[in-house]
């Protein structure tokens, strides 16, 4: 299944005609040309950062956590008698112990509440078109437009996610990508013109 370059509705790939609208398909149009395999070669660097990031993420919010349950501990425990504190200068009281938690555990709820989202938001789609690879690479604030390794635009992911983007293959194939039911649908052509009205992103 493609879209119509004229009407943007869903049609098959062996059609000659669009039944919505009429509008001829010639026989060597691009989205009858069987795409090339996904060559992994340069996408799995993307997605690799993306694991990496994810990994991150979680590491600094264990540090965090192991800090903040740390300066609870003294908190909670602040004895004077205890050995642990025989060094403690006599400046450092309890309430300062207690200031340390409240901050590393303000810190710990922002680090799980990244982590959290990075493994939920981060993420990469990839499609073949025309035997050329494109990938939407998206953050979690920005996302990137991606053809044969080449960083096509950047744009807010938010964007994305409810208008869709608009662009050409470097032979100037015009194709769209739209996110629908939690995945990306690529797909030949332009946004028809009730669409482009919308504010689509378009390259």
């Amino acid at each position: 299944m493609t879209n119509c370059p004229e009407c943007g509705n869903r049609i098959s790939t062996k059609a000659m005609t669009c039944p919505h609208c009429g509008y001829p398909l010639p026989e060597d149009a691009p989205f009858r040309t069987p795409p090339k395999p996904i060559d992994p070669s340069w996408t799995a660097h993307y997605d690799t950062v993306i694991r990496k990031r994810k990994m991150w993420h979680w590491i600094v919010f264990g540090l965090m956590l192991a800090l903040f349950l740390l300066f609870l501990y003294f908190c909670l425990f602040d004895k004077r008698e205890t050995y642990v504190y025989t060094y403690r200068v006599h400046s450092e009281t309890k309430e300062e112990w207690l200031a340390l938690s409240c901050v590393f555990g303000a810190f710990t709820a922002i680090s799980l509440g990244f982590a959290i989202a990075t493994s939920v938001h981060v993420r990469m789609y990839m499609e073949t078109l025309c035997g050329y690879t494109v990938v939407v690479n998206i953050g979690l604030m920005l996302a990137t437009l991606i053809v044969e390794n080449r960083p096509f635009a950047t744009f807010f992911r938010r964007t994305f996610f409810r208008k869709g983007l608009s662009a050409k293959l470097p032979d100037d194939t015009p194709f769209c990508v739209r996110y629908k039911n939690g995945r990306a649908d690529f797909s030949f052509g332009s946004f028809d013109t009730e669409e482009s009205s919308t504010d689509k992103i378009t390259f």
